[in-house]
């Protein structure tokens, strides 16, 4: 018996016996193997053969069973049975019934079996042939109608194609934009007419050569090919996506030095494009206008120390002088090391008073504008002003810009024409006294008239010769008086010209009339004595601005009003350009991304900083400035901190420099550093910007590791050397790539490592786990405690898993057929960085799963077509018409029954076959046929022919032939390529 079951198990065919109830009593190996792989040989016995075979309807079974005799007890069955892969395979059964000593019942049933599924599916391949070859007759018509049809759709999509790519070229060749094309190679297919007027290159120059190559057509510089490869990179990772270019460099047709920025868009399905898509522009004149904004600065501290008028900054709330220029302290007389820091009232030049409404104005009005005040200089004078303030940010901080007029003179000066005024009248009632007394004491008046006349030439002298505007006009705004000065002011040759005969009200610009209307309003009842601004028209049509102060006066018989006027129209520009430089300068210091920072050249010290900077560093405002960087012990290699300064201090500028930096937590970062001398307030100072290049130059490390280690790999052993690579690169205690079977729920591991040990064979259910996440929605990262996320996932509570990070892996068709994944037993940090490299990672993974599932197929298939060849008796051949030789292979001289060996080779001149295996009568076909070969028309493909062979052995075989004819890139004909059929 021992004997027996050794001979039966080693038998190929699946052998089962089993009871009439089912129950199984021996099967062999190849049973178990087929039907219950995952039970031992042992296990089967005592089972139901319907369970373990899976038959849905049994009564058939059971029908078939009974039907076996004594005088038939074996009988023949084919039966469908669901298969482990999930598709339906055939089995061919020889069932015998064994009849116990009753001889009336079967006791016992033994089948023995094999697999007919590739013979099934073989005939059924071969029936559908025949069907497809006997319809085929009957669709050539069809098939011709249809092909012109299609043609027609063909030609009218081409014409919709034509006039579609026409837009196109004629959008991009009418724009100043940038656009072209690049094929997956990177090379140009297309650009357009406004970057070869750029580039002053032909087109010629440019289609077929590298977008992104040393010799590009916009002169890239180097330093940006890197960054710009990344973007095409991530263009192909998300087709159809529009991706940003940030700002890069290159070069017009003139050698200068552009930028340009842009989008790209990988479209590979797109006809007419098939690749990439840029559309750029020229920003250069918006980079260099942001480059010279920090020209502004220098500009604002020029202007404010320069200005001929006394001008300070202070502080907001506390109103603490910040920054006083030159003027301030000459008029004042207190020094810029007295002022800074103190207040207003601290120094003593403003009462608590007035300091009190001015700052409830303020408060109100948000400015304060031509406000007339007395101030108190450093040795007790006082000091009549007109000032305005308007709201600043100074040194990032809120601040209040205030610029001076002093009118100390002007108020002495309008005191003596009230006094010279009040003398004129007191003159003029002395001379209607004396008037009275002439008679009495004529010497007397003689004299009175002389002083009066005295006075009048002294009054009229200082009235003209003053630099301010002086006139006199009535209440409707005629004109009675005017100076040298307002001739000059208003543009007017000969002053007389406009007294008596013009109105006031011509000079005030339209803007201005109603101001002007108010305060004669105001004048007129009794309030006056304050400045005020309005805008002028001069005779030459000139805009201006003056600054005026009135007082009603007596005049003749009626009141009039006196006013004396400045032309402030430099100071109203220039403060406005302070306010402009000031807007400019903060905004492009604070708002920039970039670190940047303002330290002084003579020690050292931070000056200013931005937020970019102290977000980057960690550092607060206070903690940096005022310090040096050897205070906060930033670079930590103070030799090569010492070798930039100074090539600073010898060229001026520094660019690109890379140092290592220590940031407030002590982490050392990489940054580059560019800087250049710029001079502030008449003192030098270095302007710097700081780019944190620590995640960039990681990335490139950790590439170039990656890469360096996947090259020149495939198949398993890429996987193999991937799992390595990521397990070093993330310092990670398990990498496993995964293939995700059929069946979608499970996954078979094709590489794992796991605490460095390679583990064979494993294979998973996704459900539960977090690999179920990551097919489902992308890329996954579960930092910490992902056992505690994923309770159903037993394995990763068994090897301790607290970190995990996955990414599914995508075919072709953006499905998904595997799972890369990473484990740790710590916490978990993926970087944006790491995650992009990640994903890079990735796709390699998936092209070598997607590689072996192609090879695989191919196998199968041309397994599948081997044995349809047989079933159907077809082999090939090919005829080359230059030597006028058959090729033929081993199958094809089986069909002739003999060998090559015999032949003397697989080659075999035509006129040989026609003569060793032809029939006599048919040995002309063979030459026939080679001349419709060499004389075949450009729409001749393919041929039949039938004809008789005269195998070795002598038998006579009827074989058809079908060809096809090659061609060369002419069209002539070269040879053809065929198969034949034995018909017999």
């Amino acid at each position: 018996e021992e004997r027996y079951r050794s001979v039966v198990n080693d038998q190929a065919e699946m052998i089962c016996r089993f009871r009439p109830d089912g129950i199984i009593t021996f099967v062999n190996e190849a049973y178990r193997t087929y039907f219950a792989p995952l039970l031992g040989l042992d296990d089967l016995p005592g089972r139901s053969v319907r369970d373990i075979m899976q038959v849905k309807n049994y009564a058939e079974v059971d029908q078939f069973l009974s039907s076996l005799t004594l005088a038939q007890p074996i009988r023949q069955m084919e039966r469908q049975f669901p298969g482990r892969d999930g598709k339906v395979h055939w089995q061919v059964w020889s069932v015998r019934a064994l009849f116990g000593s009753s001889g009336t019942k079967p006791s016992e049933f033994q089948v023995v079996g094999h697999d007919i599924t590739d013979r099934k599916r073989m005939e059924e391949e071969l029936r559908r042939k025949n069907e497809e070859l006997n319809a085929s007759y009957e669709q050539i018509t069809a098939a011709e109608e249809e092909l012109r049809a299609q043609l027609e759709e063909i030609v009218q999509k081409q014409h919709a194609l034509r006039i579609s790519e026409e837009r196109f070229r004629a959008f991009t060749e009418n724009i100043p934009d940038l656009t072209t094309i690049s094929d997956r190679s990177g090379k140009y297919t297309y650009v357009s007419p406004s970057l070869l007027h750029l580039t002053g290159r032909d087109l010629k120059e440019v289609i077929g050569k590298e977008a992104l190559g040393e010799g590009s057509a916009l002169g890239i510089v180097n330093e940006d090919l890197g960054m710009l490869h990344s973007v095409a990179d991530q263009a192909y990772a998300h087709p159809g996506q529009s991706i940003r270019i940030p700002p890069f460099r290159g070069h017009d047709h003139t050698g200068r030095e552009i930028y340009l920025d842009g989008t790209v868009t990988y479209l590979p399905d797109v006809e007419g494009i098939r690749g990439i898509i840029f559309h750029g522009r020229d920003i250069t004149e918006r980079i260099r206008t942001e480059m010279a904004l920090g020209e502004g600065e220098k500009s604002f501290r020029a202007i404010f120390e320069a200005s001929p008028f006394p001008a300070a900054i202070n502080s907001v709330p506390d109103y603490r002088f910040v920054a006083v220029n030159r003027a301030f302290v000459e008029v004042s007389g207190f020094s810029k090391e007295e002022a800074i820091g103190k207040t207003h009232l601290g120094l003593g030049i403003i009462s608590t008073m007035e300091a009190a409404k001015l700052i409830a104005r303020f408060a109100i009005a948000g400015k304060l504008e031509n406000q007339p005040l007395a101030l108190k200089g450093r040795d007790g004078k006082e000091i009549q002003v007109i000032f305005s303030t308007v709201p600043i940010t100074f040194e990032g901080r809120q601040a209040v810009l205030t610029m001076t007029a002093e009118v100390t003179q002007l108020r002495l000066f309008e005191k003596e024409i009230f006094q010279k005024n009040e003398e004129l009248n007191a003159a003029m009632q002395r001379i209607s006294e004396a008037e009275s007394e002439l008679h009495k004491n004529y010497s007397e008046l003689q004299k009175n008239e002389q002083a009066i006349r005295a006075s009048e030439i002294k009054f009229r002298a200082l009235v003209q010769n003053t630099l301010d505007g002086i006139l006199i006009i009535d209440f409707s705004g005629n004109i009675h008086f005017v100076n040298r000065a307002v001739g000059d002011i208003v543009e007017i040759d000969d002053e007389a010209e406009i007294v008596g005969k013009r109105n006031v009200m011509e000079f005030v610009a339209p803007e201005s009339r109603e101001e002007v209307m108010k305060d004669f309003r105001t004048v007129a009842g009794g309030t006056d004595s304050y400045i005020a601004q309005y805008k002028l028209i001069t005779d030459k049509k000139r805009e201006i601005w003056i600054e005026s102060i009135g007082k009603k006066i007596p005049y003749g018989t009626n009141d009039a009003i006196l006013l004396s006027i400045r032309d402030v129209t430099g100071r109203k520009e220039a403060e406005e350009e302070l306010r402009e430089s000031e807007r400019k300068f903060a905004s492009v210091f604070r708002n920039n991304p970039v670190a940047l920072t303002l330290v002084s050249a003579t020690d050292g010290r931070f000056i200013d900083v931005n937020e970019a900077f102290l977000h980057n560093t960690g550092y607060s405002r206070d903690e940096v400035i005022g310090k040096t960087a050897e205070d906060l012990e930033i670079f930590s290699d103070e030799k090569q901190y010492g070798q930039m300064v100074a090539s600073i201090r010898t060229a001026g500028r520094q660019t690109g420099e890379e140092l290592l930096c220590r940031i407030k937590s002590g982490e050392i970062r990489t940054c580059r550093f560019t800087s250049a001398i710029i001079v502030m307030e008449g003192r030098p100072h270095v302007l710097s910007t700081i780019q944190d290049i620590t995640g960039q130059k990681a990335a490139e490390s950790a590439v170039h590791a990656l890469v360096s280690g996947m090259a020149g790999t495939t198949g398993l052993e890429s996987l193999d050397r991937i799992a390595e690579s990521i397990s070093g690169w993330l310092g990670a205690d398990c990498v496993m790539i995964g293939e995700i079977q059929p069946d979608g729920s499970t996954v078979r591991v094709l590489s794992m490592l796991l605490d460095g040990q390679k583990i064979p064979d494993y294979t998973y259910s996704v459900k539960g786990t977090p690999c179920e996440n990551t097919a489902r929605k992308g890329f996954c990262l579960y930092a910490d405690n992902v056992a505690g996320a994923f309770p159903h996932s037993p394995d990763l509570e068994k090897f301790s898993i607290r970190g995990y990070a996955g990414t599914p892996l995508f075919n072709r068709d953006r499905k998904v057929i595997g799972i890369l994944c990473v484990m740790t037993r710590g916490p978990l940090s993926v970087s944006q960085s790491q995650k992009e490299i990640f994903t890079i990672i990735a796709v390699k993974a998936a092209a070598e799963i997607e590689r072996s599932q192609l090879e695989q197929s191919l196998r199968r298939s041309r397994q599948q077509l081997q044995a349809a060849m047989d079933i159907a008796q077809v082999v090939s051949w090919e005829f080359i018409g230059e030597t006028g030789m058959f090729l033929f292979n081993d199958r094809f001289y089986a069909m002739y029954g003999t060998t090559a060996e015999r032949e003397g080779g697989y080659l075999m001149p035509a006129e040989i076959y026609a003569r060793e295996f032809l029939l006599p009568e048919e040995r002309g076909l063979v030459a026939e046929e080679l001349r419709r070969v060499r004389q075949a028309g450009q729409k001749t493909t393919h041929q039949d022919l039938e004809h008789r062979i005269r195998r070795r052995d002598g038998q006579i075989r009827y074989v058809q032939i079908r060809y096809e004819i090659t061609r060369d890139a002419q069209g002539v004909p070269t040879g053809g390529k065929g198969v034949s059929q034995d018909i017999t």
